[in-house]
C-alpha cells in the first residue's frame, strides 16, 4: 500500500509527525525513497495510491 496525501497536503503532514521509530536502507537508497517508521497523531486524510494488488492511480 502506497498512501498519499492531495496536492500541497504533504507539505502540512510534516507538522504531524511526532518521532522518527526508524528508518531502513537509508544509505542505499537515500532520504527520498529509504522507508521511514513514524510515530504519527491525526495524521490524514490519505488517498490509497498503489494497493496491495498493484493498481496505481498514477
Amino acid at each position: 500500500m502506497f498512501f498519499v496525501f492531495t496536492g500541497g497536503a504533504g507539505a502540512l503532514a510534516a507538522d504531524l509527525i511526532t518521532k522518527v521509530d526508524d528508518v531502513y536502507w537509508l544509505d542505499e537508497l537515500g532520504m527520498a525513497e529509504a522507508v521511514w517508521l513514524f510515530t504519527v497523531e491525526r495524521f490524514g486524510p490519505l488517498v490509497v495510491a498503489i494497493d496491495s494488488k498493484g493498481n496505481s492511480i498514477f
